[in-house]
């Protein structure tokens, strides 16, 4: 009785299948109202009179903020690893990288070594470039979906890659105690306004008006409180770790590249992978100065990049998830 159900377990964790969209959307929520409570709503009240009222709404936010991050880091790692697991039977190179990484991330490291995890995370952003470039995957012919232009998908890739190239050199630098961490600071900063730019043409969106309007209204909002206010380059700082040392046209033109996408891609079917993925590097930030931000980067690289793309004329809900599934697909193309 025991051995059969230890059969029937071992079984099913051998085909476990990908992760359902119901975790993924779980840990958008979660990773969402913890930016937006600690990292916005907190920050921007300080400007705000101290009072009665003021504490008791802010400590409300600093509960919900607090519950959301740990939700967030729980909900992670557990798709990190759940994605590796899966992965192991398509990608066995990838899946042992990941979850070294993801080790490595949840192991209490000492100051000195904490430049290890942006060092497995750029190598894991290398790998994950060199195998989307070395193949030739192909898109779905839809409505909905475009193949990505010949140069775009090129310069999104390597515009991530720069910024988590540059900031694991810059957290080596500083390890070393040697000059230069904020030069490269600076370039992985430019690296993610290239790759934001880039995003919508990489990621295949197509025209949509209402897109574009919703991304025109919030780099023209931004542009407007960032040349009034200097609270919203103190917010940017903190949340993101963005300096805004270029020019503030840059950001908003990013901002606006952002928004097109993730509105764009989260309803085009077959493409809320990529869009998840996105929206979670947009709140890591690009400081890596936490193992929060660590999990987020994975997970929104994992997201972003392993999510194999629809073959013509299938279907999301057609696509196999299990191993003997992907298997009896591969033995029969």
């Amino acid at each position: 009785m025991i051995r059969n159900r230890l059969r029937r377990a071992t079984f099913r964790l051998r085909t476990l299948p990908e992760p359902p969209e119901g975790l993924t959307a779980a840990l958008l929520v979660a990773a969402t109202a913890s930016f937006l409570s600690l990292g916005i709503v907190l920050r921007a009240g300080s400007a705000i009179p101290s009072g009665p009222a003021r504490e008791g709404a802010f400590g409300a936010v600093l509960v919900v903020g607090v519950v959301a991050y740990n939700f967030t880091f729980l909900l992670a790692s557990v798709l990190v690893a759940w994605t590796a697991w899966s992965t192991r039977a398509r990608n066995g190179i990838l899946a042992v990288l990941v979850a070294v990484l993801l080790a490595l991330t949840l192991a209490p490291l000492p100051a000195s070594a904490s430049a290890l995890r942006s060092v497995g995370l750029a190598g894991i952003a290398v790998y994950l470039v060199a195998g989307i470039l070395s193949s030739s995957p192909r898109f779905a012919a839809s409505a909905r979906q475009r193949p990505p232009r010949r140069l775009t998908m090129p310069m999104l890739l390597g515009s991530t890659l720069a910024v988590y190239v540059a900031l694991a050199v810059a957290d080596a630098l500083a390890a070393a105690s040697v000059a230069g961490t904020v030069r490269l600071s600076g370039v992985a900063e430019l690296g993610g306004i290239v790759a934001a730019c880039a995003a919508p043409f990489g990621l295949g969106c197509r025209w949509d008006r209402r897109a574009f309007l919703l991304a025109s209204v919030a780099a023209s909002a931004f542009l407007i409180a960032a040349l009034r206010t200097p609270l919203v380059p103190l917010i940017a700082m903190w949340t993101t770790s963005f300096s805004l040392y270029l020019p503030i046209p840059l950001y908003a033109v990013g901002l606006a590249a952002i928004v097109y996408t993730l509105f764009e891609r989260v309803r085009a079917e077959g493409a809320r992978g990529a869009a998840a993925g996105l929206w979670l590097l947009v709140l890591a930030g690009i400081g890596l100065k936490s193992t929060y931000e660590v999990l987020l980067v994975l997970t929104g690289l994992l997201l972003m990049f392993t999510r194999p793309p629809l073959r013509h004329g299938q279907s999301v809900a057609a696509r196999p998830t299990s191993r003997p599934a992907l298997l009896a697909q591969e033995g029969g193309s």
